[in-house]
């Protein structure tokens, strides 16, 4: 009866001093998840705005360089395009004076030498005929103004363009960092389990050292997915006119994605 005790306390004994690495190790691993989930939480949830596409099209149209630029050429050519810079319209020059003189001498001291003189004058003129040259100079203004609209909207697009292949490429990354961050955890659990049968006897040295150069990989991987979404955000920030180093998060639910009217945005 003493000798089966014995057996039972030093196997009892032996499982667990078998098992507390595993135990460790699990514990270990536990921790590493749990720092990767709060962390991308804290990058999600902390300091950062969902910015959606709509806001991005609206920020672009008030603050984007290239716009304003467009938008300003726009309205000089079309306060320019009017009939009297063509000479089509009657001319109204209008003209006044003042002028003022003293005069006053010893020789004739009860005569007042100050004298006020004030003119003024208006003058019509209006040419019925240019040989055309007033035609084709409002027609040539008429064009630069359609020129300058075209020219706008063309920029609009363009740069609305730009924004919303930066918004969608954001998304892409933020979906990317996180398929590399659940890869990079399946990863860290399968690597565990091979320690575990490693230890047990069940697994050999080259089925590890493969494990931890998977899970190498899977971290170089997320490294550059986070990178590309911190350029991607760069990008924006820049087409938007905003600090670069402004954190953000874009809406990715396909629900949101539509169309857009030009003429609501504008």
């Amino acid at each position: 009866m003493m000798a089966n005790l014995t057996t039972s306390a030093s196997g009892l004994s032996s499982t667990e001093s078998t098992s507390n690495p595993t135990w460790n190790r699990l514990m270990k691993s536990i921790v590493l998840i749990l720092i990767i989930v709060l962390s991308s939480l804290s990058n999600t949830a902390s300091g950062q705005t969902v910015l959606t596409l709509n806001e991005a099209f609206s920020l672009a149209l008030q603050a984007n360089p290239d716009i304003q630029v467009a938008r300003f050429n726009s309205e000089i050519s079309a306060n320019s395009a009017r009939p009297g810079n063509a000479g089509l319209l009657p001319r109204l020059d209008l003209g006044a004076g003042v002028n003022y003189s003293n005069q006053d001498t010893p020789s004739f001291p009860g005569i007042p030498g100050e004298t006020t003189t004030t003119t003024a004058n208006a003058q019509v003129s209006w040419t019925l005929f240019s040989g055309l040259s007033g035609y084709y100079t409002w027609k040539k203004l008429t064009t630069v103004r359609d020129m300058g609209e075209l020219q706008l909207r063309a920029s609009i697009e363009q740069n609305l363009l730009q924004v919303s292949q930066a918004y969608y490429a954001i998304a892409r990354a933020e979906e990317q960092v996180r398929l590399n961050e659940e890869t990079v955890k399946i990863s860290m659990e399968r690597l565990d389990r091979l320690r575990d049968r490693k230890a047990f006897g069940q697994e050999t040295r080259i089925e590890l050292l493969s494990g931890t150069v998977d899970l190498n990989s899977d971290s170089a991987a997320l490294a550059d997915s986070k990178l590309i979404l911190d350029q991607s955000r760069r990008l924006l920030n820049v087409l938007l006119d905003r600090d670069v180093n402004l954190k953000f998060v874009v809406d990715s639910d396909p629900g949101t994605f539509g169309s857009y009217d030009l003429q609501e945005l504008l």
